[in-house]
């Protein structure tokens, strides 16, 4: 979470006390009260994996949606129509990604 301040504040990082100008962002790590048994460089490997999976699944939808508005011929409708439901999944399932 980045917190951005207007007035002179001292911030801590790494045990380090540091005066900054007028505009500062500190990061504050904030943890879930979730029990859980992995190392926070196991939890920290899933997230980097996840997030990748997510804008890949973001990408796709991107993709099926330019599909979507950019088809022609014969059977227009039918696939305009398929490719319509298909990105509309795509996209829901990123919210089943998220959770």
């Amino acid at each position: 979470m980045a917190i951005h301040q207007n007035q002179p504040t001292k911030a801590t990082r790494n045990g380090h006390t540091t005066k900054r100008g007028k505009r500062e962002t500190i990061y504050r790590r904030e943890r879930l009260g979730t029990r859980t048994d992995l190392s926070e460089a196991g939890t920290r490997d899933i997230a980097c994996a996840l997030n990748g999976l997510l804008a890949d699944t973001f990408a796709l939808y991107l993709k099926t949606k330019n599909f979507h508005w950019h088809m022609s011929g014969r059977h227009f409708r039918d696939y305009h129509l398929l490719l319509d439901e298909h990105a509309e999944q795509i996209f829901a399932m990123k919210y089943r990604l998220c959770l």
